[in-house]
């Protein structure tokens, strides 16, 4: 189970939730946010790193991945809406 919660928590907020996942090393979590830009130096200033940069997908869709601080990786996936 993630360790780090309190990290997830100050990037997006005291009500976020990941649901519960046995072994969170294997698993690439894709959170969907507006824009990334508005997320990323937030990760950087928590002890996040950023793993691969923000790449354009189909249509309007861009994808960015990170790891936090217990070296779990997530992506931020970012829908023109």
């Amino acid at each position: 189970m993630m360790r780090d919660i309190v990290f997830y928590r100050k990037i997006f907020g005291n009500e976020f939730k990941f649901p519960l996942v046995e072994d969170t090393k294997d698993v690439v979590r894709i959170i969907d946010v507006e824009h990334i830009i508005d997320y990323e130096q937030k990760i950087l200033n928590s002890g996040g790193n950023l793993t691969v940069p923000t790449v354009q997908l189909k249509d309007s869709q861009r994808i960015a991945y990170f790891s936090d601080p217990d070296g779990c990786i997530f992506a931020l996936l970012e829908n023109d809406h």
